[in-house]
């Protein structure tokens, strides 16, 4: 006979696997939304940010630009942008180990 700590043990690991697995790896990592956005050097910040998300810091560049870094799943990426809001290229890249 199984007991009842038993039991809500078992509920217990059965919820927590279906959880992750409806919740796991449903968003896409940082580096797969960076390959998903193609060539970034023209697109505007709006969309970029679209599908990266908000920048984890923004600091200025003078004549207007601005550089965005996005620190996300060990990676940091850094793009720098005109006063226009559009981007001028990649900065740094590094994907990290995820």
């Amino acid at each position: 006979m199984i007991s009842d700590t038993a039991w809500v043990a078992i509920i217990a690991f059965t919820i927590a696997g279906i959880l992750y697995a409806l919740f796991s790896g449903s968003e896409p990592r940082f580096h797969e939304k960076l390959e998903r956005l193609g060539e970034v050097c023209g697109l505007p910040r709006q969309q970029i940010e679209q599908v990266l998300g908000k920048p984890n810091s923004i600091s200025a560049i003078g004549d207007g630009g601005f550089q965005l870094q996005w620190l996300v799943d060990g990676a940091h990426l850094s793009l720098l942008f005109d006063s226009e809001g559009i981007c001028l290229g990649v900065s740094h890249y590094f994907r990290g180990t995820h």
